[in-house]
């Protein structure tokens, strides 16, 4: 078994990605652009919700991570002063508030 070693450099680099600020702006935009749409099935636990983003649907209980950039290729450009890390962390954000609405996770 072999070890990864990373510099501090790449690790810097790896934590930006994850570390920003929430930007309240930009988590309106998306609860006011973002339709949400949910259906009950009776022999289902949970119910379908789908998420349309650029006029797509998305299920909200697929991947976060494939949601999240979903959300990001669409609207970053919008804002162009917010870093990438606060976007994503907001994205993020804005999706588990979803879950915790729809699927009380």
């Amino acid at each position: 078994m072999t070890r990864l070693i990373i510099t501090e450099e790449d690790k810097k680099e790896v934590m930006k990605n994850y570390f920003g600020e929430f930007d309240q702006k930009f988590y309106d935009f998306l609860k006011s652009n973002i339709i949400v749409n949910s259906k009950v099935v009776d022999h289902f636990p949970k119910p379908f919700v789908l998420l349309y983003i650029d006029e797509k649907s998305r299920l909200l209980d697929s991947s976060k991570k494939s949601l999240v950039g979903k959300i990001l290729r669409t609207y970053e450009d919008k804002f162009p002063n917010v870093t990438d890390s606060s976007l994503r962390l907001t994205a993020k954000k804005f999706i588990d508030d979803l879950r915790k609405e729809y699927f009380g996770e």
